[in-house]
C-alpha cells in the first residue's frame, strides 16, 4: 500500500508539472480525481491537434484529398486505387491497375524490410545494379544480406537501381538486359517525381511484365525545401500474386515502421504542390550543370570530381579520407560562403534553397570520402559557388585540412 501511495504522489507530481504546460485547471488532490484529470489533459491535447487518439477499428477516412484505409497505428495506413502512381509520382505514363502504395515513416527503413522478405521469397538470388555504388544508407542495409543474396548458383537476378549515383540513361534501363529478372528495385529519391526517368522505368518495366517496386524518401523534394516530416513510401505495380506486398506489409508492421497519419503531408498528392516542386528541382538542376561546368577540374594529388550524376543536384569530389579533416573543410566552407556572401550551410541533406556542404558518411573501397556541394535555387549564387568550392578545393591541395 505504501508503495502504491508513493507511485500515486509522483504520478500526480508528474501530472501537475506536465498539465500546466497546457493550462490545464484544477489539481490531483486525491487517485480518486485522476480520470477526471485525464480526460481533460486528453481534451487539451485534442484541442491542440496533438496525435493522441489511438485508432481501434479498421476504417476508410479522408484526410484532406487522400482516402486512406486505416487500421490500428502500427498495422498502418495504405491506400489502393487504379490511378495511384500518377496521384504520387505524376500524370505522365499511366500503368494497368493492380497498385498499391504503404506510407512509412521514412526511406530505408522500407529497404531493410524489403531485403528481408526477398531473403524469404528467394533465397537464391544475386542483386544487381548498374553502379558500383549506392547510397550509403542503402549499401549498408544490402550489405547485411549479401551471403544470402549473393548465392554461388543464383536463379535470380533482383535489380537494384539507386537513383543517387547513376550517370546515365543507359545505367537507368540496365534492367533491360538483365535476364532472370523477377523484380526490379527502383529508389526513385533523387528524381523528381514527375521526371521521365521514373515514368520511362515504370512503362518499360510494365512492357517486359516485370514486377516493379518504387522506393522514396519525400524529404529531399517533395516539400519545397522545408523538410515538412519523415516520411517515405513503397508502391507495387506489376505484380501477380501480391506476395512480396504481403509480406513486406508484415514486416514493415513489426518494424513499428508505418508513418503516423500527420507525417503524410497534407499536399502530398496536390498537382500544384507538384509543378511548383518540379520547378524549383529544375532550378536547382540548371544551376548545378552550371557549377559543374566552371568548377576547376585538374588533376588533384588528394581528390577528384565525379561524373555528373543524372539527377542533377549536387556535384562529388572524392577526396582521401587520411589525409584531409572534413570538418576543418567545413569550417572553411562556411567561413569562405561568408567572404563570397552566399548563404550557406553545412548539413547532412539536400534540395533545400541554399547552397550546402555535406559529408557523406562512407567511404569506398580505397577508403576514400565525398564531399557533396549541393546547388541553391538562386541562378546569382552560381558564381560565388563556383568561387567557394574552387578555394576549398585549392586550400586542400595547397595545405591539407
Amino acid at each position: 500500500m505504501e508503495r502504491l501511495d508513493m507511485y500515486l504522489s509522483d504520478r500526480k507530481t508528474a501530472l501537475l508539472r506536465f498539465g500546466k504546460r497546457f493550462g490545464l485547471d484544477g489539481a490531483c488532490s486525491s487517485a480518486g480525481s485522476l480520470p477526471s484529470y485525464y480526460a481533460q489533459l486528453k481534451k487539451s491535447a485534442i484541442d491542440l491537434n496533438l496525435p493522441v487518439m489511438t485508432n481501434i477499428e479498421n476504417e476508410l477516412f479522408s484526410y484532406f484529398d487522400l482516402k486512406i484505409y486505416s487500421r490500428y497505428q502500427r498495422q498502418g495506413h495504405f491506400i489502393k486505387n487504379d490511378n495511384l502512381f500518377n496521384e504520387l509520382y505524376g500524370d505522365g505514363f499511366k500503368p494497368k491497375p493492380a497498385q498499391d502504395l504503404f506510407f512509412t515513416a521514412n526511406c530505408q527503413s522500407v529497404h531493410y524490410a524489403l531485403f528481408h522478405v526477398l531473403q524469404l521469397l528467394f533465397p537464391n538470388a544475386n542483386i544487381v545494379k548498374p553502379t558500383e555504388k549506392l547510397y550509403f544508407e542503402s549499401n549498408y542495409i544490402l550489405e547485411r544480406f549479401e551471403k544470402i543474396l549473393n548465392a554461388k548458383d543464383a536463379d535470380h537476378n533482383i535489380v537494384f537501381l539507386d537513383s543517387s549515383f547513376m550517370t546515365s540513361k543507359s545505367e537507368l534501363f540496365f534492367f533491360e538486359e538483365v535476364k532472370e529478372c523477377p523484380l526490379i528495385i527502383f529508389d526513385t529519391t533523387c528524381y523528381d517525381r514527375q521526371s521521365e526517368y521514373i515514368s520511362e522505368v515504370v512503362r518499360r518495366a510494365q512492357m517486359k511484365e516485370i514486377p516493379l517496386i518504387l522506393t522514396r524518401s519525400h524529404l529531399k523534394l517533395d516539400s519545397l525545401g522545408t523538410e515538412y516530416g519523415p516520411l517515405g513510401s513503397i508502391m507495387f505495380l506489376n505484380e501477380k500474386d501480391n506476395s512480396i506486398k504481403n509480406k513486406c506489409y508484415e514486416y514493415i508492421s513489426h518494424m513499428g515502421s508505418f508513418a503516423n497519419v500527420l507525417q503524410i503531408y497534407p499536399f502530398i498528392f496536390d498537382q500544384d504542390i507538384k509543378d511548383i516542386a518540379t520547378m524549383r528541382n529544375q532550378m536547382i538542376q540548371s544551376n548545378t550543370e552550371q557549377i559543374h561546368q566552371a568548377v576547376m577540374k585538374d588533376s588533384y594529388e588528394y581528390g577528384f570530381y565525379q561524373p555528373k550524376r543524372l539527377h542533377g543536384l549536387f556535384n562529388v569530389f572524392v577526396y582521401e579520407r587520411e589525409k584531409i579533416n572534413f570538418y576543418k573543410v567545413a569550417e572553411k566552407f562556411v567561413a569562405l560562403s561568408k567572404v563570397f556572401n552566399i548563404d550557406s550551410k553545412f548539413c547532412d541533406s539536400f534540395g533545400f534553397d541554399f547552397f550546402s556542404l555535406t559529408n557523406v558518411e562512407s567511404e569506398d573501397a580505397q577508403q576514400r570520402g565525398f564531399l557533396r556541394f549541393c546547388s541553391s535555387i538562386n541562378k546569382g549564387d552560381v558564381e560565388k559557388s563556383v568561387k567557394v568550392i574552387n578555394s576549398v578545393v585549392k586550400q586542400i591541395e595547397e595545405a591539407p585540412l
